[in-house]
C-alpha cells in the first residue's frame, strides 16, 4: 500500500496477471495495471445492504491522479447517504440518447398533437441542430450548461434559438413523464429566452403595383409557374397564411358564395372569404386530372412545394428584396384598417380567434383616424 500519486502510479510496472495497489489516504481508493501496462483508477466500497462494489473511475492518463481521487471521494460521499454511486453510473448508462428521446418525441408528441406544419418544423429543427450538437448525449446526463451552449451558439438568429428552447423543454417535461428524468430537473428551466425584434412590413400602394406588375409580366413571359403566380395572387387579395392556399384544395372553395372552406388550419377549420377578383383568378387557374390542389407542384398529384426560391426572384425583380410572404398578409390586414374597418373584422377576415392577435394593427386604425381628421379639416379650410 502507498500514498497514489502521479510519479508513483508512473512508476508501477505491469505484472502477469492483474495488480491492484490501494492507496493509504483514501480507504477503498486504488488502481489496478494489467498486464498490457493499462492503468485503471477504481474504488471499493460495500452499499448499505452489504453488496461490494468496484467500480472503475477511469483510465490513468485520460484523468489524472487527483482528479480519480476528487471523483472517488464524491462516491464516498454518496455512499453515506445511502445512495449506490455504481448503480447511478449503471442508470445513466442505460438512459436513452438524446437522439432517441427526440425520436419518441416526434412519434407519441409532436405525430400525435401537432399540426403537419409544426411537425415538419420540429423535424427540421430536431435534424438541424438539436441532434448534431446534443445527440450523442444521454437524457440523464444533460445539465443546464449544455443546454445553454446550444443556445448561445443560435444568438444570431433569436426566433429560432427560441423555438429550439421551446421545442426542447417540452421534451424534457415530457422525459420526466416517462420516468427517464427525475422530477422537476428540466434543464432548459431558468435560461433565458433572447428578446426578438417584432417585424411588421406593409407595402405602399406603389410597391403592391410594383408587385403586381411583376406578376403580370413574369406571367406573360411564362418565366415562373403559373401557379406560383396565382398563389401570391390569392395571398394578396385574401390575407391568408401561406400554407392555406399553398396547400387548398378545388374541393374547399365555394365559388357561388365566395369562400374557401378550410376544414383545418393553424387555428382549426376556417372560413376564407373570396373578392370577385380572387373568384376571377381561381377561375383562371388550370385544374389538372387526378391532382386535387388548387396550386400544384411539379410532383404528380401534389401542391406546389419549396416556394420560397421562386418568391426571391419575383421580390427582387420588384425591389422589394426585404419582403417576405407572410408580408403580404400584414400588408392585407394594414389595407383593412386603412379603409376604415374594425379590428374585429380584421380578425374574422384573417381567421384570428379573437381581437388580441390582430391589436398589432391598432397603431394603424389610429393613423387612419389622423389621416380623416386631416382630410375633414383640409376641406374646411378650402372652404373658408
Amino acid at each position: 500500500m502507498a500514498v497514489l500519486t502521479k510519479s508513483y502510479v508512473e512508476k508501477l510496472q505491469p505484472q502477469n496477471e492483474d495488480v491492484i495497489v490501494w492507496d493509504d489516504k483514501l480507504s477503498g481508493f486504488g488502481i489496478k495495471v494489467t498486464p498490457k501496462g493499462r492503468k485503471v483508477y477504481l474504488l471499493y466500497y460495500r452499499t448499505q445492504d452489504g453488496r461490494q462494489r468496484k467500480p472503475s473511475i477511469g483510465v490513468h492518463g485520460h484523468i489524472t491522479c487527483e482528479q480519480a481521487r476528487e471523483i472517488a471521494t464524491g462516491w464516498l460521499g454518496e455512499r453515506v447517504k445511502g445512495h449506490d454511486p455504481s448503480q447511478a453510473r449503471q442508470i445513466k448508462r442505460q438512459s436513452p440518447s438524446i437522439a432517441d428521446l427526440c425520436d419518441r418525441y416526434m412519434e407519441e408528441h409532436s405525430k400525435v398533437h401537432k399540426k403537419a406544419s409544426s411537425i415538419a418544423f420540429e423535424t427540421f429543427l430536431i435534424r438541424k441542430y438539436i441532434k448534431p450538437l446534443l445527440g450523442s448525449l444521454r437524457t440523464l446526463s444533460v445539465t443546464q450548461a449544455d443546454i445553454s451552449k446550444l443556445h448561445v451558439s443560435l444568438k444570431s438568429t433569436p426566433p429560432q434559438a427560441n423555438r429550439i428552447l421551446q421545442t426542447l423543454s417540452k421534451m424534457f417535461n415530457l422525459a420526466e413523464t416517462w420516468g427517464l428524468r427525475p422530477a422537476h430537473s428540466n434543464p432548459v428551466k431558468g435560461i433565458k429566452k433572447y428578446k426578438e425584434e417584432s417585424r411588421e412590413r406593409f407595402l405602399s400602394p406603389e410597391e403592391i403595383s410594383q408587385l403586381w406588375n411583376v406578376l403580370k409580366e413574369l406571367e406573360r413571359e411564362g418565366k415562373e409557374s403559373l401557379y406560383f403566380l396565382n398563389m401570391i395572387r390569392l395571398l394578396m387579395l385574401t390575407g391568408a397564411r401561406l400554407s392555406e392556399i399553398q396547400h387548398a384544395k378545388w374541393e374547399w372553395i365555394d365559388v357561388r358564395n365566395g369562400l374557401l372552406n378550410l376544414p383545418n388550419s393553424k387555428t382549426g377549420k376556417k372560413t376564407i372569404y373570396l373578392s370577385p377578383n380572387a373568384i376571377q383568378i381561381l377561375k383562371s387557374i388550370p385544374r389538372l386530372p387526378g391532382n386535387p390542389y388548387v396550386i400544384v407542384g411539379q410532383v404528380e398529384g401534389k401542391s406546389l412545394n419549396a416556394p420560397q426560391k421562386p418568391w426571391q426572384r419575383v421580390r427582387k425583380l420588384a425591389g422589394l428584396n426585404d419582403l417576405r410572404i407572410h408580408d403580404l398578409r400584414h400588408t392585407f390586414a394594414s389595407l383593412c384598417i386603412a379603409q376604415g374597418q374594425s379590428l374585429q373584422m380584421v380578425a374574422k377576415l384573417l381567421g384570428h380567434a379573437d381581437t388580441r392577435m390582430s391589436e398589432r394593427y391598432a397603431h394603424l386604425a389610429k393613423s387612419s383616424v389622423h389621416d380623416a381628421v386631416a382630410q375633414i379639416g383640409q376641406s374646411i379650410l378650402e372652404g373658408q
